[in-house]
């Protein structure tokens, strides 16, 4: 299976949803990717905030740099998790669709990370349960 998590701008949300997946996951024959809708120019990558928060959870942002959602991506993926509550589904095939309405938080507030990871955690969880259905 090939899942696919996408935010705004892939600095936080998307981000933790790969690393977590990645940690609680081990199933090699899954592919994970993260992407955004869009691209900050002015902030490209993962904010520290994020990788502290991350790191705290036991796990790793595997890269710094965001990227943004393209065709390739989302032809390649068998499910697109939308972990974002300002990202439209319309963009993506529905039959792939998932959704997790997660706020943005900002990366100065790291309790406002914090507070988005737990939620990204419990939806992670719950989708490595179904998964070992």
């Amino acid at each position: 299976m090939k899942i696919l998590f996408v935010c705004k701008y892939n600095r936080f949300r998307s981000k933790i949803a790969e690393a977590l997946l990645r940690l609680y996951c081990k199933d090699r024959n899954l592919k994970i990717e993260s992407a955004g809708i869009e691209r900050d120019f002015m902030h490209p990558n993962v904010p520290e905030s994020v990788n502290q928060v991350v790191a705290e959870m036991g796990a790793k942002v595997v890269s710094q740099d965001s990227q943004q959602v393209e065709p390739t991506l989302t032809d390649w993926a068998d499910k697109i998790v939308i972990v974002a509550d300002d990202v439209s589904n319309d963009d993506f095939p529905e039959e792939k669709v998932e959704r997790w309405e997660v706020k943005d938080g900002n990366e100065y507030d790291i309790e406002s990370i914090r507070r988005g990871a737990r939620k990204i955690d419990k939806k992670v969880k719950d989708l490595v349960k179904r998964l070992n259905e």
